[in-house]
Formats: C-alpha cells, sequence, structure tokens
C-alpha cells in the first residue's frame, strides 16, 4: 500500500508512507480457474478490509499528511524527504512559519556536510525548497499554484 503525496514531485510511486499488507501470512495460492478463484478473492478482500482500509484512512486530508511526516520526524533524523512533504503540506495549509522552519532545516541537512548530503537529489530537494519558499514570501496563492502543477506532473509520471 502506498500513499502517494503528488505535490512533491517524483518520477515514480514512493513512500514513505507505505506499509505491506497480509505480513506474517503465506502468499495467497493463485487459483488454477476462475471456480477456485472465489475464495482466494474473498480472503483478499478480507485482508484490505482489515489492513489497507484502516491505512489509507490515515490519510485523509492534508493535515493528515502533515501529521504522519511529522511522526516520521520523531525519530530525530531530519530527513529531507520527510521534511519536504511536511514544507509542503504547510503551504498546501497556509502555514507559511511552519514551511519557513522546515526549508531552514532543509537547508541545515544540505549543507551540513555528511557524505549521503553529497548526493545530487538533496540538492534539488534543497533548490526546489528554497525556491518555493521564495514564491510563498511573495505570494501564497502563486505558491499553491506550485503545488497544483507539482502534483498535476507526479500524477502524469506515475501515471495516475
Amino acid at each position: 500500500m502506498v500513499v502517494q503525496f503528488l505535490p512533491v514531485p517524483q518520477e515514480d510511486l514512493m513512500g514513505p508512507f507505505c506499509a505491506p499488507i497480509g505480513r506474517g501470512r503465506p502468499p495467497l495460492a493463485a487459483p488454477a480457474g476462475v471456480d477456485e478463484a472465489e475464495p482466494v478473492m474473498t480472503e483478499l478482500l478480507q485482508i484490505i478490509e482489515r489492513e489497507a482500509l484502516p491505512y489509507f484512512a490515515r490519510f485523509t486530508s492534508v493535515e493528515d499528511v502533515r501529521h504522519e511526516a511529522s511522526e516520521l520526524l520523531k525519530s530525530g533524523v531530519d530527513d529531507p524527504w520527510h521534511l519536504e512533504i511536511r514544507f509542503r503540506a504547510s503551504l498546501m495549509l497556509g502555514d507559511v512559519t511552519a514551511a519557513e522552519e522546515d526549508a531552514a532545516r532543509i537547508v541545515a541537512v544540505a549543507t551540513s556536510g555528511e557524505d549521503w548530503t553529497r548526493e545530487e537529489w538533496v540538492g534539488e530537494l534543497r533548490d526546489r525548497t528554497v525556491g518555493l519558499l521564495e514564491i510563498a514570501r511573495r505570494s501564497l496563492p502563486e505558491a499553491r499554484a506550485v503545488l497544483e502543477s507539482d502534483a498535476a506532473e507526479t500524477r502524469r509520471r506515475v501515471l495516475l
């Protein structure tokens, strides 16, 4: 199961909001024919109802996404990807102050000098965050238009 927060530019379906279903149970048997499919499909439906639907119910609003990103950040690691999700969710909610705080943390992580922060994606994430924050400071509606455009582009790329 994956919850894709579309306003974050991505090339593929990606988490961090993802969870396996049917954990701890053997794989479902592939039915040999249509007659054998009903019990397998019934079991799959039960797994979806028991595991997937409650998981997806945690993401019914932008505020829920921001909350879940905050929960991931409680580990004490300033993961720039989680920070960007919360940054963009904050902008969607009109909370520029919270977005500024996350942008500052993203810049701090990206310039910390740790080996992994030299990877290209970290610089790209930092640059798009700083650029979007500049737009938001000037015009929140313009920043939201950028978020809508990014969501449309991500949707196109992941073929939704």
